[in-house]
């Protein structure tokens, strides 16, 4: 009996040091995909990061992985880590070319749905959290559950486990944080150093107006060239509308607003209305093959005039151009003739707020909405339709649009 009980002693004491060394090298990894244009993911990386890492971090390192980076210039890496004692995080640059590599990587191997093929996204262990109220809501839940029962390690994403091990420290950095150098083993506490994590660093906080254009414009090559494309048709489309107006090619004769207006108007406030409810829900929007529409319309560009979303208003522009179709079409002349001219005015001032918008798009967002260049597609053609008959009223050459 005294053998046993000893024998037991010396097994307690050799797992119970055992046990409390593991439970100390408990980490939680996670890697967070983001795009330097969206709103959404600074607010996540500025505010709420900051917030759970203090929650659970005591220690931590900032490093990054970037090919020829320069700590001197104002060009971001690719990666960005935080290795905290209890909580890391990697940071990936969708925009570069590793960072969208990772990216499509994460969605081949997790089987992401086209639907949330967005930024934020979070990846850890298998759980994907999208969006700047998921991430923080359900990672300090996910964090403290797996503290103290193993941790989670990096995402099981293909390539990503290379560049783990080839994180270096921002150089900078106070000498108790330079001492842990990250690497993909160093989960212990011990291998941290004793000092709080500070802020995000600054290259994470990139501004996309800040960019050179080139490089602003390449943050969504596909998208913002047919923005650029779609500007110059839409300039070509206001100077025909000028000598539509006024000179050689006036109509001389009455002409009725097409019916091709009211057919296009209720395509515009189909396309309108969604982004309203994209606006309205906050849902992520389905932007096709071309575009980014979330980093769009997570903007601050969304909201343009007195804080209303820009979609609320050109659902009420396209209704206001329908309406003034039918009274055009089917009230007495005069009224008709008023009508005539505010469905051109509508038309103009939409085409000119739509081009402002477009060339925000690519020159300032550095990401374009192809509903919002269907938008202004739309509303061109209807000032372009509309300037004949809005021309000849306008001269009372007519009294009847019969």
């Amino acid at each position: 009996m005294k053998r046993i009980a000893i024998t037991a002693l010396l097994l307690i004491s050799f797992v119970l040091p055992t046990a409390t060394a593991t439970a100390q090298a408990d980490v939680v990894r996670a890697v967070l995909f983001y795009s330097p244009t969206c709103p959404h993911c600074q607010q996540v990386i500025s505010v709420n990061m900051p917030q759970i890492s203090q929650q659970f971090n005591s220690s931590g390192v900032w490093s990054y992985y970037g090919e020829n980076y320069d700590p001197d210039s104002e060009q971001a890496p690719a990666l960005v880590a935080l290795q905290g004692n209890a909580l890391q995080v990697l940071y990936v640059d969708t925009t570069s070319e590793i960072g969208n590599e990772l990216y499509a990587a994460a969605i081949d191997r997790y089987s992401i749905p086209q639907e949330d093929w967005v930024v934020p996204l979070m990846v850890v262990g298998e759980t994907i959290l999208t969006g700047s109220i998921d991430i923080p809501a359900q990672l300090p839940l996910i964090t403290e559950e797996a503290l103290g029962s193993g941790g989670i390690d990096w995402p099981d994403i293909p390539g990503l486990t290379g560049y783990i091990e080839a994180l270096q420290p921002f150089p900078d950095q106070p000498a108790a944080q330079v001492e842990a150098t990250p690497s993909a083993e160093s989960t212990a506490a011990a291998s941290v150093p004793t000092a709080q994590p500070e802020a995000p660093p600054e290259v994470l906080d990139r501004n996309p107006a800040d960019l050179p254009l080139g490089e602003r414009i390449m943050l969504d090559p596909g998208g913002n060239t047919l923005s650029i494309v779609v500007i110059i048709a839409m300039l070509f489309s206001l100077v025909a509308v000028g000598l539509r107006w006024n000179g050689r090619f006036a109509p001389r004769r009455p002409e009725p607003l097409t019916f091709w207006v009211p057919i296009l108007a209720f395509a515009g406030i189909a396309v309108a209305g969604y982004l309203a409810y994209i606006a309205a829900t906050g849902n992520k929007a389905t932007c096709g093959p071309v575009g980014d529409c979330n980093t769009v319309a997570q903007s601050e560009y969304s909201t343009v005039l007195l804080g209303i979303p820009n979609a609320y208003l050109g659902v009420f522009g396209y209704v206001l151009i329908l309406a003034g179709w039918l009274i055009a079409r089917y009230a007495p002349p005069a009224t008709a003739r008023i009508a005539t001219l505010g469905v051109f005015a509508a038309g103009v001032f939409g085409t000119l707020f739509a081009l402002y918008l477009t060339f925000l798009e690519p020159f300032v967002i550095g990401a374009s909405c192809a509903w919002c260049l269907a938008s202004a597609v739309i509303i061109t053609a209807i000032t372009l339709l509309s300037a004949g008959p809005a021309s000849f009223a306008y001269n009372r050459k007519g009294t009847s649009q019969q």
